[in-house]
């Protein structure tokens, strides 16, 4: 359905921003399908003319109308691994893997869609906070 947006877009000869809500370990060489799918829209976008903006978050958290129990549990066990590790001086590594909250995460989008300088760009995850 992204591609139909994105084919959309071009057909319809307008240059929106496309904000793309894609996935942490986003790559062309990946095996996993959750993130071969986002790899493949990445790439539609960069190869077309409409203006984008790529989000690459880890782990959502935060009240959603369905309970995800083992997502909110790996999303704890990880901040706190990542919060030692960060400790440990690994605070890149900290940065980019840890959980973002779906209210940050979208303050953030928003404001990625409406910055004029965030053009043809790719957000890790860890500037998706505030």
């Amino acid at each position: 359905m992204t591609l139909m947006l994105l084919h959309a877009c071009i057909d319809a000869k307008l240059s929106p921003r496309f904000v793309y809500l894609s996935s942490t370990g986003t790559n062309d060489e990946t095996t996993n399908a959750y993130r071969r799918a986002r790899a493949e829209v990445e790439a539609a976008l960069r190869s077309n003319t409409v203006p984008y903006v790529i989000a690459r978050p880890a782990t959502i958290t935060g009240d959603r109308d369905e309970h995800r129990a083992m997502e909110s549990f790996a999303a704890g066990a990880g901040d706190m691994l990542l919060g030692v590790v960060g400790a440990l001086g690994g605070k890149k590594l900290r940065d980019r893997y840890r959980s973002t909250t779906n209210v940050i995460l979208a303050r953030n989008l928003v404001r990625a869609a409406l910055d004029p300088k965030l053009v043809d760009v790719v957000l890790e995850s860890e500037s998706l906070r505030e």
